[in-house]
């Protein structure tokens, strides 16, 4: 059976961005620009917190120490090595939460709480396929809410192997439907749900929690 791993990393809420600022010298050039961007500093931690999670994790995969390459980019935005041409990988947050997830094939991840103060209905029907939105709405009330993150974390996942991001339009594919190409897989950790999309069919998908400060740890070090 082979095992597809997503690591995990919260980042603590007793860490504020202040502590962290130190690390701003060994994230890409385009993350430090981004950062800077931002106005509060729970979400420049996070977006700095993202980057040094996905240089970590490179590091123990590939061996790869962050300060030997530079990420390369496609017309979309998705970061890529160009030395290691068999190794692809995804990251997203949510809130203090990161994922991450590699392979050896086209692979997108995507991460969200389930939170019931959204519009699900409205936001089904606008971005949703119909089979999407009667997968939603067809039902009572009950797991609507998960149901609907089920849906858009698949989407997000998909757009994301693609290499494209929102730049496909949500409502022109469904993630209900089988495909040849790739496989979709779902899981709940921690009352959120993370999806995967990859060209490897695997056959299930792992979550392995990574601590916060092993990731701080490991920079400190280099």
């Amino acid at each position: 059976m082979s095992e597809l791993y997503v690591k995990v990393m919260y980042i603590p809420e007793k860490v504020k961005f202040g502590e962290c600022e130190r690390y701003l010298s060994v994230i890409s050039s385009a993350r430090r620009e981004k950062i800077g961007r931002f106005i509060f500093d729970k979400d420049k931690l996070v977006s700095l917190s993202a980057e040094l999670f996905m240089k970590y994790c490179i590091a123990c995969d590939t061996g790869l120490m962050p300060a030997n390459y530079e990420f390369e980019y496609n017309e979309y935005e998705k970061p890529y090595i160009s030395s290691v041409p068999d190794y692809f990988f995804s990251i997203s947050h949510n809130h203090r939460t990161v994922v991450f997830v590699s392979s050896d094939s086209e692979t997108g991840a995507d991460i969200e709480r389930i939170n019931e103060n959204v519009s699900a209905v409205q936001i089904a029907g606008r971005l949703f396929t119909p089979d999407e939105a009667d997968y939603i709405c067809g039902y009572d009330n009950l797991g609507l809410y998960k149901r609907f993150f089920v849906i858009w974390t698949r989407k997000e996942a998909y757009v994301k192997r693609l290499g494209t991001g929102l730049y496909t339009p949500l409502e022109s594919f469904s993630v209900l439907k089988e495909y040849t190409d790739c496989r979709l897989m779902t899981s709940c950790h921690n009352n959120q749900i993370i999806s995967v999309c990859c060209d490897r069919k695997y056959d299930s998908l792992c979550t392995v929690d990574v601590s916060f400060d092993v990731v701080r740890q490991f920079f400190d070090n280099c």
